[in-house]
């Protein structure tokens, strides 16, 4: 598949792999263990989405068992009216950041996301 994302900024890193979904890759610039690198988090039963799915961390859930829990958020939200994360506006804020990178690599030079209507 080979979707791969990481977000850096000046504090560390985070970086996500689509052919490893259960795993998050998080980087901390000034660590308080002294470890430099990154490192690994994974999913499991103490995440409460992936507990059905997952007898421990790092077992893995595929494709179908996201499409489960995204249909059982989306029930869930028209059952009870309240919006389920991530909700709509959370898509817009994850797109004026996406602009904002390119404005950024255009430009070369940091963007306040302030700027992106």
């Amino acid at each position: 598949m080979g979707y791969a994302y990481e977000i850096t900024g000046t504090d560390g890193a985070l970086r996500f792999d689509g052919e490893d979904q259960n795993s998050l890759w998080f980087y901390e610039r000034r660590s308080q263990t002294g470890r430099q690198g990154f490192k690994r988090m994974l999913t499991g039963p103490d995440h409460p989405d992936y507990r059905a799915f997952c007898l421990g961390p790092g077992h893995g859930t595929g494709y179908g068992d996201q499409i489960i829990i995204e249909v059982r958020d989306f029930l869930k939200a028209i059952e009870t009216g309240e919006p389920v994360y991530p909700t709509f506006h959370d898509g817009l804020e994850v797109s004026r950041v996406i602009a904002a990178a390119f404005r950024s690599t255009e430009q070369r030079r940091w963007v306040d996301l302030a700027e992106i209507n």
